[in-house]
């Protein structure tokens, strides 16, 4: 499969990318807080909970909570965190994936699309009122009781936009290889917690920039050495062995 096709930027990927892309911004960027690290940060927090992609949401908040620690806990998560997190997607209907979607109930919209069109992409001028009202209808608009019970609509990936499933309450979306659909349900509490949390975090971040840099820089000779992690393989591998 080519790498162009490939979307790494949801699932347990989703943690190390946002993870790394913090630390590489606190360790080398040139800009006052990272430039629009932090902004971009929390736009895609945004742009995954209305997508009703609440594993990876999950998963991207768990990477700034282990930057925020600091650097010294770094090589403890390595044989961890990833068992950790794929446990943890175990609990989001938007991660299990079925091979065959007919498993799915059958789609069904209770009513027809606005004047027979589908979902359209907002322009630049529309965008911010558009963005504004389609993140409210997120937060505060209850989930009708038919689409708790059945998708409204199936998504093939390459048309998967946060633009286009946030208009929806629930849909059956296939992934980037595939082989296989999951259900994305919507759930407003979910993601009013989750988007609370999110910017907690990002405003921590902003905070404790300056203290973070420091401790980063001071901390990469250590985390990059040889010898570093010649002992952190050969610890893992010895408790493999046992």
């Amino acid at each position: 499969m080519s790498w162009i096709d490939k979307d790494d930027l949801v699932g347990w990927q989703a943690y190390f990318h946002a993870r790394n892309r913090i630390v590489a911004a606190l360790l080398h960027s040139p800009y006052e807080y990272g430039g629009r690290v932090v902004r971009e940060s929390q736009y895609a927090d945004i742009k995954h909970l209305v997508s009703m992609q609440y594993a990876t949401a999950h998963g991207r908040g768990w990477a700034l909570e282990d930057v925020l620690k600091g650097p010294s806990g770094l090589p403890e998560l390595l044989p961890s965190k990833l068992p950790e997190i794929r446990k943890m997607m175990a609990g989001y209907s938007d991660s299990i994936f079925r091979a065959n979607p007919d498993e799915f109930p059958t789609p069904k919209m209770d009513k027809p699309p606005r004047r027979g069109h589908g979902v359209s992409q907002p322009s630049k001028i529309t965008l911010l009122p558009w963005a504004a009202k389609t993140v409210a209808r997120q937060l505060f608009r209850p989930v009708g009781h038919t689409s708790a019970e059945r998708p409204q609509t199936s998504i093939a990936h390459q048309d998967n936009r946060w633009w286009r499933i946030a208009q929806f309450d629930s849909a059956i979306v296939s992934n980037a290889e595939g082989t296989g659909a999951s259900w994305y349900k919507r759930d407003p509490k979910r993601v009013r917690e989750m988007l609370t949390e999110s910017t907690r975090l990002h405003a921590a971040l902003l905070k404790d920039w300056h203290a973070l840099s420091k401790q980063y820089k001071a901390a990469l000779p250590e985390l990059t050495s040889l010898d570093s992690w010649k002992k952190i393989f050969e610890e893992h591998t010895q408790s493999e062995v046992k």
